[in-house]
């Protein structure tokens, strides 16, 4: 029996349960918390979710912890360790580099197995010398993991429809993307929609209104809200300066949309440079100002397939 822990609900670990981590015995998903600090979306809150405790992870062979460098699953890392627990990490990350840190190696070396997210992550630990399983993510679209592609290729726009879906803190980037917004090309923005919620929300949106004509904030939005508006978009910004990994803008390379990225998005690092992905040097508004008029400027055909090949090669293989 293995126990994979997580922070919070969200569909990719549903997806790594379901499909990816039954290979390797049976499993169940353990909440480190009882709640979350976000609203969590209403499809992937769990009933009668299990929730972590000493007392109830007794029963499992392998615990399966989240590598964030967070103090509580540092705790119950160790502690499990302690009392004779076979403990392993699954990581969706190491950095840009290849260098690997020998705090983190250490951290690596102590689990009983180290589950990597992708192939690409999984090359840069085998060339480490760590051995590991990989556990990739799969996808988050039900439909497009059927290969079921009900999204039609329609013409580029001339006039673009740009659409941001991110909470409002400080490392999602919003500042950056406020001070590129004066060096873009507004001619050539059909409209803005934001999604989100945060403890910065409104001062960014009344910024973004102050210079855009057309800003349309949906605020907090369920799953099928985004899902749809991502579709009836051209174009999706996600700025964060720094994002472990980053789901939402391979829900956006899955759906064939035009992307605008920043380096600090680990999930994308491996597509830089495929038709339709703009990156740009997280932090650097003048980077992201180059990088949108970049995408905006674009008009041929993305095809569907072959990202969704691409993907594939990265993430399932």
């Amino acid at each position: 029996m293995i126990a994979f822990i997580t922070i919070h609900p969200a569909n990719y670990i549903s997806n790594l349960a379901k499909y990816h981590l039954t290979k390797f015995g049976k499993a169940d998903v353990i909440y480190l918390n009882g709640s979350i600090a976000e609203k969590p979306w209403r499809e992937l809150i769990v009933n009668k979710p299990i929730i972590f405790s000493l007392r109830k992870i007794k029963g499992y062979d392998e615990i399966i912890f989240p590598g964030w460098y967070n103090w509580k699953v540092i705790f119950f890392y160790i502690f499990c360790k302690m009392i004779g627990k076979r403990v392993s990490l699954f990581i969706d990350h190491i950095g840009k580099n290849t260098f690997i840190p020998f705090y983190v190696k250490l951290y690596l070396s102590l689990s009983h197995n180290v589950y990597s997210a992708s192939y690409t992550l999984s090359e840069l630990l085998n060339a480490n010398k760590i051995k590991n399983f990989i556990l990739p993510y799969g996808l988050t679209f039900e439909e497009l993991y059927e290969r079921k592609f009900k999204v039609e290729v329609s013409e580029i726009k001339s006039r673009k429809r740009l659409f941001i879906a991110n909470r409002f803190i400080e490392r999602k980037g919003w500042r950056t993307f406020v001070s590129s917004l004066r060096r873009i090309n507004h001619n050539q923005i059909d409209k803005l929609v934001v999604a989100g919620g945060g403890p910065i929300c409104q001062e960014i949106i009344g910024e973004l209104k102050s210079v855009l004509s057309d800003v349309d904030y949906l605020g907090w939005v369920e799953l099928t809200q985004y899902r749809k508006t991502l579709i009836n978009s051209d174009l999706f910004l996600h700025l964060s300066d720094f994002e472990p990994f980053g789901v939402p803008p391979l829900d956006a390379f899955l759906l064939g949309k035009i992307i605008v990225v920043s380096d600090s998005v680990f999930s994308m690092l491996p597509f830089k440079g495929l038709n339709g992905v703009y990156m740009f040097v997280s932090g650097d508004y003048l980077s992201l100002a180059s990088a949108i008029n970049s995408a905006l400027a674009k008009n041929d055909l993305i095809n569907i397939e072959e990202r969704y090949r691409d993907y594939c090669r990265i993430y399932l293989k």
